[in-house]
C-alpha cells in the first residue's frame, strides 16, 4: 500500500461546512480561512466540489435519520426536521456559510501568476 488512500467522507459534513471562519482538515487541524492562501483556498473549494455528490449524498441520509428520529422523539425537532431541497449537489455546497466564505474570500484576493 503506497500510503495514499482517499480520505473518507465523515458521515455527515454539516458541522465542517456550517464553519464561516475556519477550515478543518483531514488531519482535524483547524486553519483561520483569512490566514490561508487564495491557492489553499482555491484547493480546499475543488476538494469540495469533487466530494460535492457524496458529501450531499451524506446529508441527505442525515436528515432522513433526523426524519425517522421525529417520529419516535417529536420534542427533538419541535418545527420538523428541514428537507434538504436543491437541484443538485453543487447548488447545495454553493449554498453552505464554508464555500460562501471561502469563495468571499477569494474575491477579495488578486490572483497568482
Amino acid at each position: 500500500m503506497s500510503g495514499m488512500t482517499e480520505n473518507p467522507v465523515p458521515v455527515t459534513a454539516a458541522p465542517y461546512l456550517q464553519q464561516t471562519q475556519v477550515w478543518t482538515d483531514v488531519h482535524g487541524n483547524t486553519h483561520l480561512l483569512e490566514d490561508m492562501t487564495a491557492n489553499y483556498l482555491r484547493n480546499v473549494l475543488s476538494y469540495l466540489e469533487h466530494k460535492a455528490d457524496e458529501l450531499y449524498g451524506a446529508e441527505q441520509e442525515e436528515v432522513v435519520r433526523a426524519q425517522l428520529v421525529e417520529v419516535f422523539e417529536p420534542c427533538r425537532y419541535p418545527h420538523g426536521v428541514p428537507p434538504l431541497e436543491f437541484a443538485t449537489a453543487r447548488e447545495w455546497l454553493q449554498s453552505t456559510p464554508l464555500v460562501k466564505a471561502m469563495t468571499e474570500l477569494l474575491g477579495e484576493r488578486p490572483a497568482r501568476h
